[in-house]
């Protein structure tokens, strides 16, 4: 007969199954967008303009929803709890409200700023692809309060236990820009992939509000509402959003350091990192999300013993696997990357730049996924705070490497500094966590004994 302890490792290992199914699912529809996206503009100056104006709001966009599901998801479930089923609809939608005229004022400040924001990351851009750039955002900038409005309806399905539903949803936006491209490239040029991309936020947005609609969920809206969950859930955004942003500022960093490397080289960084961060997706969302509740019992129950005997025990299952995937996807990346994107404009020159580019970024998965398993111990533990300690850290290590590897390795170095830095963050998190285990068994002790006393 089983133990309690084997059977949460059992439950643990199916739920990091499911959500990787879903996960990988998801990436397939992405890998199909990126073949078209290869066949119809390859490695051009207009992508790079693209990526460019897409880099801000697609940033904050993810930024924001992020912090979103992440701070929204409990306090949902503690007003339905608590309050009851309307007292809950309440505080979605006075949420929805809020935070839909917040992300569209800074969408506005955003366009207000778009000459000085265009030029200061497409230094090395010529005349007309910053005007090709400028054009685009105008297209792009609807992004930012669309990814707000979509994350509050995941967070929803979220905390109704409807993982599947919320983990599929961004496959709805993919889907619909692959079609864009596909269907409108030779008459729209680039414009076909902007005009795509914001399309497919609104028909996703509005699929998961009949979703929810069909569920009758009802998105109340009262003055009143604003002045309870509201409030904790604004402290809550803005400590995740913060350690978000920093640790998410090094996309930024690296579209920076690749646009500034001279035409082409933008391109040549987003393709090589498609790949690995399609491998890296489903594994850390597995990881976090599988782990994320069991570790909340445990540390809610103070039983830490069993905390450290599931982190052991998957640490080194992790590794395991990881590391000898990892060899073989860097001893395979030249034939992956010609698989995928190798026709029409993306030449087999491009095959050898992207590859190297993409050997670098795989060397980031057997660290990268086990800090999530650290990172997961951190959010049960609630001491958000740490990540305000260590994601500046590591923003200051990737601001400080980027430089000094590409001026080794062109282009290449971004990966590598990537991979070094994700390394540190997780050495990081495993001192924090650990130290923090301790403090809390040694916080349980002393209460027990003054109890006992």
């Amino acid at each position: 007969m089983r133990t309690l302890g084997e059977a949460r490792l059992v439950q643990i290992c199916v739920g990091m199954l499911t959500v990787a199914g879903t996960s990988v699912a998801i990436k397939i529809v992405a890998v199909m967008k990126g073949l078209v996206l290869a066949q119809q503009f390859g490695v051009s100056a207009d992508l790079d303009a693209f990526f460019i104006a897409y880099l801000l709001p697609s940033f904050l966009g993810d930024l924001l929803a992020g912090a979103i599901v992440v701070a929204l998801v409990p306090l949902y479930i503690r007003t339905r709890e608590q309050d009851g089923t309307i007292a809950a609809q309440t505080f979605i939608g006075n949420t929805l409200v809020v935070t839909t005229i917040c992300s569209i004022a800074v969408a506005v400040l955003l366009w207000a700023l778009l000459p000085t924001l265009i030029w200061m990351f497409g230094a090395s851009f010529q005349k007309d692809q910053l005007l090709l750039a400028s054009r685009l955002f105008l297209f792009l900038i609807p992004v930012l309060p669309l990814s707000v409005i979509s994350a509050i309806f995941i967070s929803v399905l979220t905390a109704q236990n409807r993982l599947a539903l919320a983990t599929l949803a961004p496959g709805i936006s993919i889907l619909v820009v692959t079609a864009a491209i596909y269907g409108f490239a030779t008459e729209w040029g680039i414009y076909s992939l902007a005009v795509g991309t914001t399309l497919g936020l609104i028909v996703q947005t509005l699929v998961l509000a009949i979703i929810l609609k069909g569920q009758d969920f009802q998105h109340r809206v009262s003055l009143r509402g604003l002045t309870g969950p509201i409030r904790s859930f604004s402290r809550q955004i803005v400590i995740v959003a913060v350690g978000g942003f920093i640790i998410n500022f090094v996309d930024v960093i690296d579209q920076y350091s690749g646009g500034i490397l001279g035409p082409g080289n933008l391109s040549v960084l987003n393709y090589g990192n498609k790949f690995a961060f399609a491998v890296l997706g489903p594994a850390s969302l597995a990881v976090s999300t599988a782990f994320f509740p069991h570790m909340s019992e445990l540390v809610s129950s103070r039983d830490f013993a069993a905390a450290r005997r599931i982190i052991k025990t998957y640490s080194i299952a992790i590794l395991g696997v990881t590391i000898p995937v990892t060899l073989l996807l860097v001893v395979w990346s030249p034939t992956i990357v010609m698989l995928l994107f190798e026709r029409s404009a993306f030449t087999s020159y491009d095959t050898l730049q992207v590859t190297a580019v993409q050997r670098f970024f795989l060397l980031q998965i057997p660290l990268h996924v086990l800090g999530m398993l650290f990172v997961s111990l951190i959010w049960s533990l609630r001491v958000n705070w740490v990540f305000l300690l260590i994601n500046p850290i590591c923003l200051l290590l990737k601001i400080w490497l980027n430089p000094v590897l590409t001026a080794v390795y062109g282009v290449s170095g971004i990966g590598l500094a990537t991979s070094i830095t994700y390394g540190v963050s997780c050495l990081l998190l495993l001192i924090a966590a650990t130290w923090l285990m301790r403090r809390e068994e040694a916080h349980s002790t002393v209460v027990f004994e003054d109890l006992a006393s």
